[in-house]
Formats: structure tokens, sequence, C-alpha cells
């Protein structure tokens, strides 16, 4: 019901939803396989932000896995470009200046860098997806 909600959570219900990062963590954690460590380490930290606002942990910069700071850029823009239950989809350009324009805010500035240098490829992606 949270995830379907079309009104602005309540602070409990944003703390249910945040513990996803933890409950997949705990879920890929147990295996030894290399695979399931990165997406523990995934699952963990997509939502730590670069400047340290993020959750669960409130990591900042380079504290924040390699892994998760890639996961992190892509589940923003996924967000953004997905219909979702609250808000319609945003285009290619506008998510895109939206990550360029929070570099270093939200997101690691080098990481940011490469996603724009690629920005075609991911365009064609992007658009072959939504057909």
């Amino acid at each position: 019901s949270i995830i379907s909600k079309r009104e602005t959570l309540s602070p409990d219900e944003k703390d249910i939803v945040r513990m996803h990062t933890v409950i997949g963590r705990n879920m890929l954690q147990a295996s030894a396989n290399p695979y399931f460590e990165t997406a523990c380490a995934i699952s963990m930290m997509h939502h730590e932000r670069f400047n340290g606002s993020g959750y669960p942990l409130a990591l900042s910069g380079d504290a924040i896995p390699v892994v998760g700071r890639i996961a992190g850029l892509a589940d923003v823009f996924d967000a953004l470009t997905s219909t979702r239950p609250y808000k319609q989809s945003w285009s290619f350009e506008k998510a895109f200046c939206f990550l360029t324009e929070n570099n270093e805010m939200n997101f690691d500035p080098e990481i940011v860098s490469v996603f724009a240098e690629k920005a075609d490829g991911i365009r064609e992606v992007f658009t072959m997806l939504a057909d």
C-alpha cells in the first residue's frame, strides 16, 4: 500500500520504505559468492548520497563503495524517467539535466562525467526500451 500511495508519505512510512536497503543487504550477505557480495553492497548503498545526505548510513564521497555510487545514479535516473503512482515520468533530457545539475551534491562527479560522456548510448537504450 505504501509503494502505490499517491500522497506524500508520513515519516513512519518513509522509515518503512528506507528499510529496503537493509533488508536487501540481509538477504544477500549470507553468500560468499563475489556477485552476491557486490549485490549486497549495491542494495545497502544505492541511496547514499555523495554529500552525506543519503541513507541508511549517511556515508559521503569515497566512503560509499563505487558500485553504490554507480547504482545510486542509475536508480535516480530510472526513478525520474519512470511513471510512478505519485508522478509522471520525466523525459530523458529533463532527467539528464537533473543529474548533471545535482553533480557533487547527490552524485559522484566522476560518475556523472562518465554518464554524460555515454549519454548518446544511454539515450539509445532508453529509447529502445521505451518503445
